[in-house]
């Protein structure tokens, strides 16, 4: 499952561009794989946001104010404005679109920063779609989200 993560984020552009490979390694081994149904919220709006987040598969909705900003993909990421700006809250729900799964890595404050990447990795600023479809392309959200799943069995094989 390792070197399955590490090839990932070797495709990531962010990774690819800014971090040398041999690192990857190291941070493939902090990540946490989670999995949200279609429905699920991935982050809210104004909640307290202490992680970094990396679409593995699947698509989520970015939703400011209520409006539709975007859809995410695989590669695509957010969570850098806690980590790196100081900002202490999501600045977006972001939620996830069926059919099927959204599969995330995430990584916690701790091991951000305990690697480095809060001094190494220059994110600029940027609209809340990074690869994904831009508003007004046709969106498959549900209209009664409920609340995110806990985080998956991934090495039990709970994958999508």
């Amino acid at each position: 499952e390792l070197e399955e993560r590490v090839a990932f984020l070797e495709s990531v552009p962010l990774f690819r561009r800014q971090l040398p490979r041999s690192d990857l390694p190291g941070l493939a081994g902090k990540l946490t794989r989670r999995i949200f149904r279609s429905g699920r919220y991935l982050a809210k709006e104004g909640a307290r946001s202490d992680e970094f987040f990396v679409i593995e598969s699947g698509e989520a909705l970015v939703l400011v104010d209520g409006e539709e900003r975007g859809v995410l993909s695989r590669g695509d990421h957010w969570g850098d404005t806690g980590l790196i700006r100081h900002q202490a809250t999501s600045p977006a729900t972001i939620l996830a679109l069926g059919p099927g799964r959204v599969t995330v890595l995430t990584l916690r404050r701790r091991d951000f920063e305990r690697l480095g990447l809060h001094e190494r990795l220059v994110l600029p600023r940027r609209p809340a779609v990074y690869n994904g479809k831009k508003k007004g392309e046709p969106s498959t959200a549900p209209s009664a989200p409920a609340g995110a799943d806990e985080p998956s069995a991934a090495a039990a094989g709970d994958r999508p």
